[in-house]
């Protein structure tokens, strides 16, 4: 069923995948073994990164992503971890603007740095025009 739910690009079906990603997290603290919570987690790992993987590049889910990261991602995955991940899998230069904006806003000048400069790279990489004047300002 996650499969179906992370493979479909129905808005509400990623909704929905969302909140079995929490659901997951919260097994974990039900687990009765240190097995069955590292099953757990290697499970609620993939499948974070299993959506980001297939969706990081659609400005629904990638808005959906930032504005909750905190609340889906694992624990066990840093907070740039998981935004550099979904900069390597967004592919618009309009959205990798809209996550620099995001950035500016939410995080700290130790995180910013890391994720500003991941952010000029792939916009190199994907050989970008950026016509958006603010979002050249800010990569200046």
């Amino acid at each position: 069923m996650m499969k179906s739910l992370a493979c479909c690009n129905d808005t509400y079906s990623l909704l929905s995948l969302f909140d079995k990603l929490k659901k997951l997290r919260n097994d974990y603290v039900l687990s009765d073994t240190k097995d069955a919570r590292i099953s757990v987690i290697k499970n609620y790992i993939y499948w974070f990164y299993y959506v980001i993987q297939r969706h990081a590049n659609d400005d629904i889910i990638n808005y959906i992503l930032l504005n909750n990261l905190e609340e889906i991602k694992p624990k066990e995955i840093s907070t740039t971890a998981a935004i550099i991940n979904i900069i390597n899998y967004t592919y618009s230069g309009k959205l990798l603007c809209e996550m620099q904006k995001w950035i500016r806003k939410n995080l700290t000048n130790s995180l910013l740095q890391n994720t500003e400069y991941k952010i000029k790279m792939r916009l190199k990489k994907l050989s970008v025009t950026i016509v958006d004047d603010e979002c050249k300002m800010i990569l200046l």
